[in-house]
C-alpha cells in the first residue's frame, strides 16, 4: 500500500468534510 497514495486522499476526503462544514457555517453566520 502506498501512503502518499493514502495520505493525499485521506487529506483530499478531510478538505471536502471541512470545506462543506465551513460553508454551512458561513451560512448560518451570515
Amino acid at each position: 500500500m502506498s501512503f502518499r497514495r493514502y495520505y493525499l486522499d485521506r487529506m483530499l476526503h478531510d478538505m471536502e468534510f471541512y470545506g462543506r462544514v465551513l460553508d454551512v457555517g458561513g451560512r448560518k453566520i451570515r
